[in-house]
């Protein structure tokens, strides 16, 4: 009976040791899966969010550029109209 129990706690402590093991590697490969996708999914995200700003940003000054162009053009032409406007006026004024 003795020799019996040994051989079957000793197998016992094989398997046992096996299934340990091999939940520890299995549980290990899926913590270093997951780390790496998340990792990878952050950096996607990062870069994305990175992308996203720059153009934001770049497509933000390309519409205040424009909008101060068309405006200091609006404010020039403005301006040289008035000017002609109110010398006609006084040429008229005066050769009333």
């Amino acid at each position: 009976m003795m020799k019996l129990w040994g051989t079957y706690e000793d197998t016992m402590m094989k398997l046992w040791g096996t299934y340990e093991d091999t939940m520890m590697k299995l549980w290990g490969t899926y913590e270093d899966t997951s780390m790496k996708l998340w990792g990878t999914y952050e950096d996607t995200m990062m870069k994305l969010w990175g992308t996203y700003e720059d153009t934001m940003m770049k497509l933000w000054g390309t519409y205040e550029d424009t909008m101060m162009k068309l405006w200091g053009t609006y404010e020039d032409t403005s301006m040289k109209l008035w000017g002609t406007y109110e010398d006609a006026m006084m040429k008229l004024w005066g050769t009333y």
